[in-house]
């Protein structure tokens, strides 16, 4: 028997035990050694400079499924909006916080703070639910956040970091990025020209 003859003879075998042996080591390895969802120091999906925080887990009340800044890049002196698409595990309590640390050029300024977290999120969209609804409940969402980006620390390298908790102490998200802020008609940095 030539060997096109037995690939043709036994090929429905030979490809339904392919696709055995595919579905048998995928769903064994996948429960045997999951794979974490989010993983410290990565970036978040969604092509932003956010990346999780170092104490971020997969036990965090957020998932996230993707993270945009519009626009980008990120200029000082204008407003901009942070759109988070994911999914809340269970009902955020009230007083809920937000904490931030912002650091500009490696300590030269810094500011940090601890806010309500529904004063921070600006719209909270969740399927069959009133909009605006703070704070959150179990389930899909999307969540709006809206800023005015100050120049009065002027242009430089910020490092912030944005860490939301429930009052129990709870780990909502944990997101921080590194980013070379400037002013819309910077030129003199050299790292960004805006018309």
């Amino acid at each position: 028997m030539i060997l096109s003859e037995f690939i043709s003879k036994f090929y429905p075998f030979i490809l339904s035990l392919q696709l055995w042996i595919t579905s048998y080591l995928t769903y064994s390895i996948s429960d045997l050694f999951p794979i974490p969802r989010v993983i410290p120091g990565h970036y978040v999906p969604g092509g932003s400079d956010f990346r999780y925080c170092d104490v971020s887990d997969d036990s965090d009340l957020l998932a996230i499924d993707e993270l945009n800044v519009w626009p980008t890049p990120v200029v000082l002196g204008e407003s901009l909006k942070v759109h988070i698409f994911g999914t809340f595990q269970k009902s955020i309590t009230p007083n809920a916080t937000w904490g931030y640390s912002i650091d500009i050029n490696n300590g030269e300024r810094s500011t940090s703070g601890l806010i309500d977290l529904c004063d921070v999120m600006n719209m909270i969209e969740q399927p069959n639910k009133k909009p605006h609804t703070c704070p959150p409940e179990k389930g899909g969402a999307i969540v709006t956040i809206g800023a005015y980006m100050f120049s009065w620390y002027g242009p430089g390298q910020y490092k912030a970091r944005f860490d939301a908790k429930t009052e129990e102490g709870e780990r909502i998200y944990c997101v921080e990025a590194d980013v070379w802020l400037a002013e819309k008609n910077d030129t003199q940095s050299g790292k960004l020209e805006l018309e």
